[in-house]
């Protein structure tokens, strides 16, 4: 059984849910699934508890992007950030509107995404906190539990995980370099070395 099937059957036990792009006949290009909660947060009803309806709106829209295809940056202050040392751990920063909103996940595959642990951004305080250090470990171990047999997708260049429209983005927010440029930089390193 492939890391699909089983992505599968999360789907038909209830415990993954697809998304679909928002507006309609939009392909998806980059598949993305979620947990129910977050599934319940992206589509509402929203209640008294959650963020402002606006801002799950918001949060919807930016995955939306991520899901047709749409440009991406990734890096520490981009769309997309792998949050090192950490295992394979992704975020989707959604900072538009504030509050800043935060959405743990791992790829299943190249361009396929399992999005689950949510939280506002404020709660989490620094990244070295007991908050982000447990919104960390939600993610692993709800990734362990939906595939007990299967690791995250790993890959040694950012081409693995996202296959193109892909901008890798430096320290406060300045784009580093297109994805097509790095490709054509390893291309040019590699004709030097003959």
């Amino acid at each position: 059984m492939s890391i699909h099937d089983e992505i599968i059957a999360r789907i038909d036990e209830g415990r993954l849910f697809p998304l679909d792009p928002t507006l309609p006949g939009t392909p998806v290009r980059r598949p993305v699934f979620v947990s129910p909660d977050l599934h319940q947060k992206l589509l509402g009803p929203w209640t008294d508890d959650d963020l402002d309806e606006s801002r799950w709106i918001e949060l919807r829209a930016d995955i939306d992007t991520f899901i047709s295809g749409g440009r991406v940056s990734v890096g520490p202050h981009g769309y997309l950030s792998h949050l090192k040392p950490y295992e394979e751990v992704w975020e989707i920063r959604s900072i538009n509107p504030r509050p800043s909103v935060r959405v743990f996940c791992r790829f299943a595959d190249t361009d396929t995404l399992i999005a689950h642990t949510v939280r506002a951004r404020k709660p989490l305080a620094g990244e070295k906190s007991i908050e982000w250090g447990q919104a960390i470990r939600d993610c692993k171990a709800t990734w362990r539990a939906l595939f007990p047999a299967y690791n995250p997708h790993f890959g040694d260049s950012i081409s693995a995980y996202i296959s193109e429209h892909v901008d890798l983005v430096w320290p406060f927010g300045r784009t580093l370099v297109a994805a097509w440029e790095v490709r054509i930089f390893q291309a040019t390193v590699e004709k030097s070395a003959l």
